[in-house]
């Protein structure tokens, strides 16, 4: 993706070890002595490139390692490349360990600038009320976050959480009472606005996927697109 072009170009499986072998290094003794045809591929632990056309060898002599392919690009994208290309898998570099040990600076400074964004909307928002007014804020807040809580709860709990895993669920043949009814719809919407309103760090997306759905679902169950459709049982409360 980075080149624009395949890393290993071939569909032959002897040229692609050769390139294999040409970009990235040698194949370890290990992997090749337990190798049941290294003898006919392989010749002093290296490939002999005996079994390939003059045209695929000249290729394969033309490949440049990933060191020299990739000499302008970053450091860390060179070394975050060879390391997931290693060929012993015992030693190779895993996705966990390439994620913590590249991209963690990524996920630090995208946390340290939300958290300095949020500081600086609510210094914002306590800097427009007056000195003994700013506490009361709580008094509207937590009310309203309760009732949230409380109607989620005990009145509709399929509106908990985001829905998009029950939404998927639904799209692949589970069957999920309530998921798109009309109260669901209600309490998810009137959930987001109230629960954005007060503050808290939560997204839209997820929900609005789910309302979106719901309405979708119950427009379909209008007499007209029942006929226009052809829909014969009804669709599901």
């Amino acid at each position: 993706m980075s080149q624009g072009s395949l890393l290993f170009s071939t569909h032959d499986n002897v040229e692609h070890l050769a390139l294999m072998e040409k970009r990235i290094g040698w194949f370890p003794e290990e992997m090749v002595r337990r190798s049941a045809m290294a003898r006919d591929i392989f010749c002093n632990g290296r490939h002999s490139l005996s079994n390939l056309s003059a045209s695929k060898k000249a290729y394969v002599r033309r490949t440049r390692s990933i060191e020299d392919e990739f000499r302008n690009k970053p450091r860390e994208f060179v070394d975050l490349l060879q390391g997931l290309l290693v060929l012993d898998p015992s030693i190779r570099m895993s996705a966990h360990a390439a994620l913590t040990k590249f991209f963690h600076c990524v996920e630090f400074g995208i946390t340290t600038l939300l958290a300095i964004f949020v500081q600086m909307k609510f210094d914002h928002i306590y800097s427009l009320l007056p000195d003994d007014k700013q506490h009361e804020i709580l008094f509207i807040t937590i009310p309203c976050m309760t009732l949230v809580a409380a109607v989620v709860m005990y009145l509709n709990p399929i509106a908990a959480g985001s829905t998009l895993p029950e939404v998927k669920g639904y799209l692949n043949g589970a069957h999920i009472p309530g998921i798109f009814s009309l109260l669901t719809t209600v309490v998810k919407g009137l959930g987001v606005v109230v629960v954005i309103s007060c503050g808290f760090p939560v997204g839209r997306e997820g929900p609005m996927v789910q309302v979106g759905c719901a309405l979708a679902f119950q427009v379909l169950r209008l007499p007209f697109w029942q006929d226009l459709l052809r829909l014969k049982g009804g669709v599901e409360k």
